[in-house]
């Protein structure tokens, strides 16, 4: 009895997932599947960024975009505790008010978890990437690779010839994008002149 009714919980649920599949192929932009003997799983699924129960939509659920005003608190959440830990710079509300158009956020579903800001130097064509962190809930996924990725991506846009970063930390992001060791003459003179480089090493990448 028990393997019959196993057998006839998976058609369910192979049958419930086509007819999601469906719906979003005839233009429902996104199916939720919730498992109802779990208490609370709606309020789960509707107030959490991750959601708890299966998602199936045909639109991006994850997205990259430039940062807006609307975005300066909770950049300054996700900056939080790498601020105190001492691996990016402070930065205060009035500062991400003043520069928010230099920022990149990582979103899922409209929810900024990441965040990265492009520092623009005219002397080289040259850019930095900074203030890169992503949500304590959401590391380990890639989101800073993705951030990086995309900023190398706009740099090129913006036909700059380098990219580089000061890190303590992530070191192996930079790294695994192509990124490698640089020593700081090969940097502008106004970023020499205003930063320590004893604490950080210079990761950077140079376009064509």
């Amino acid at each position: 009895r028990w393997l019959a009714k196993e057998k006839l919980l998976n058609l369910f649920t192979v049958n419930q997932l086509s007819a999601l599949v469906d719906a979003c192929e005839r233009g429902v932009e996104r199916c939720h599947s919730l498992d109802s003997s779990i208490d609370g799983i709606l309020l789960g699924e509707i107030l959490t960024s991750a959601g708890i129960g299966i998602m199936i939509t045909n639109s991006s659920f994850e997205s990259i975009r430039p940062a807006s005003i609307g975005d300066v608190h909770r950049i300054a959440e996700i900056l939080e505790k790498p601020m105190e830990d001492m691996s990016v710079a402070q930065k205060s509300i009035t500062y991400l008010e003043q520069h928010i158009e230099n920022f990149l956020v990582f979103c899922i579903d409209e929810d900024a978890v990441g965040c990265c800001e492009l520092l623009p130097f005219d002397e080289n064509q040259s850019v930095e990437i900074g203030s890169l962190a992503v949500k304590e809930t959401h590391r380990n996924r890639g989101i800073g690779k993705k951030l990086i990725a995309a900023s190398v991506a706009q740099a090129k846009q913006q036909n700059r010839k380098l990219v580089f970063a000061l890190t303590t930390r992530v070191r192996h992001l930079f790294t695994a994008l192509g990124f490698s060791k640089l020593t700081p003459d090969q940097l502008p003179d106004r970023k020499r002149e205003k930063y320590d480089f004893s604490a950080s090493e210079i990761y950077g990448r140079f376009l064509s």
